[in-house]
């Protein structure tokens, strides 16, 4: 069973994850139109600083574990919620010169980057006592339905704020959302410091074989998950220009239909978790 500074804990991360997500996902809903319209840019060089941002988080997801391993885990979150909640303010009041959009752009894809591989690691962590015989899989089941609930009402908060208060509001939004994320963090890791954790322990190490067969494993698997999410991202990118083009609206009907997909998503998690369990 877990004791109160794991559930504790599982509760910290999972809010953090959740708020993180809620404002993540409340920019990516009108960030390609925010670019066009209040930045006066092209339809393709949109495209292309969208890209250009899933690039950077893509990137920085692949190395950001591995550096999570070899230095401060911790620290690196920290900085990763800071550059995105501060990106979050900035991209609002950015002039419309395309280095500095694309330099925000990147450095908010390397905030998040930061973040989410190692949050997972942290929630690892706190189930992996062997000693006390924890399975794990419950807090990854409830990891993924946080993560989705965020999903699921983001775009409507976006767009709604968008039409009624101007994009201003939604990157305020996202700010708070941001420093409430952080906020959470923070708080987690006061709880996370007081356990005694098996994963960190400094006195283990493993095997060279080890090592090796799990860096091919991780790498593998973060090359196989990126390279899915950039394409899903590409598609969704091009379906968002096609139903521009063919209706009026277009744009605000498919980020408003988007939360269909998470709320299956979560439905299909939580039929999962009662199967299993």
């Amino acid at each position: 069973m877990l004791n109160k500074e794991q559930k504790s804990s599982i509760i910290f991360l999972l809010a953090s994850k959740a708020f993180e997500r809620l404002a993540f996902y409340t920019i990516m809903a009108i960030l390609v139109k925010y670019l066009m319209d209040s930045l006066d840019l092209e339809t393709n060089k949109a495209a292309i600083f969208y890209s250009v941002f899933y690039g950077a988080l893509g990137l920085t997801t692949i190395f950001s574990g591995l550096l999570g391993d070899l230095r401060d885990r911790m620290k690196i979150v920290k900085i990763g919620f800071i550059l995105l909640t501060v990106m979050y303010l900035v991209i609002a009041f950015l002039p419309g010169i395309s280095v500095i959009v694309v330099f925000a752009l990147i450095l908010l894809g390397v905030g998040v980057g930061l973040t989410s591989p190692n949050i997972i690691v942290f929630l690892g962590n706190i189930y992996n006592e062997k000693g006390k015989e924890i399975a794990g899989l419950s807090g990854f089941i409830l990891f993924s339905i946080a993560v989705n609930i965020g999903a699921l009402i983001a775009p409507l908060i976006s767009i709604t704020l968008k039409d009624n208060l101007g994009y201003y509001s939604v990157f305020l939004f996202a700010f708070i959302s941001g420093l409430t994320s952080l906020i959470l963090f923070l708080k987690f890791k006061e709880n996370y410091n007081k356990l005694d954790l098996v994963a960190e322990q400094k006195d283990y190490i493993a095997p060279k074989s080890e090592k090796r067969l799990n860096s091919l494993i991780v790498i593998s698997v973060l090359l196989i998950g990126i390279l899915i999410r950039l394409a899903l991202s590409q598609r969704g990118i091009s379906f968002n220009f096609a139903i521009g083009d063919l209706i009026g609206d277009g744009f605000n009907i498919n980020e408003k239909t988007k939360n269909i997909e998470v709320f299956i998503s979560i439905v299909l998690f939580v039929l999962f978790a009662l199967v299993v369990t």
